[in-house]
């Protein structure tokens, strides 16, 4: 029959027994803290400023002010399209160059200035397509490539 605390001894607790052991082994292995290295020179610190299109938090379920945001001219949302051997062309209304385009949250483009251009590399079957704007402004479209 098993003891109350699941114990083979009564009373007797690993982390009470166990824990002081384990500390006074690894203070006899390495006394002495090894300091970490500095951390690399791009690492946002505490207290330091962020670049300006992460000073501001946006859910991705909050709505946001539309005027100015980026549009997917082509290719509209929920689409099925012929993938032709170029590739999967783009065009874009709105928004505010350069834009970075993901496709299933891989980046395909970045630093895209023109409005319309091609997507190459892509292969049948359904692609979620992101566009995201200098000012962090996202348009997104649910596509069939056949």
């Amino acid at each position: 029959m098993g003891r109350p605390d699941g114990s083979p001894v009564p009373g007797a607790f690993g982390g009470d027994l166990a824990a002081p052991v384990l500390f006074e082994v690894f203070q006899r292995i390495k006394p002495a803290l090894t300091p970490l290295p500095p951390p690399p020179p791009e690492t946002l610190l505490e207290g330091s400023t962020l670049p300006q299109n992460l000073q501001r938090f946006r859910s991705l379920l909050a709505p946001f002010d539309a005027e100015g945001a980026p549009e997917l001219a082509f290719p509209p949302d929920g689409a099925r399209i012929a993938l032709e051997a170029g590739g999967l062309n783009v065009k874009l209304r709105e928004g505010q160059p350069p834009f970075t385009v993901l496709a299933d949250g891989h980046p395909l483009r970045l630093g895209e200035r023109r409005r319309e251009f091609e997507l190459t590399g892509l292969s049948k079957g359904f692609l979620q397509l992101s566009v995201i704007d200098s000012e962090g402004r996202t348009v997104r479209a649910s596509v069939e490539l056949e």
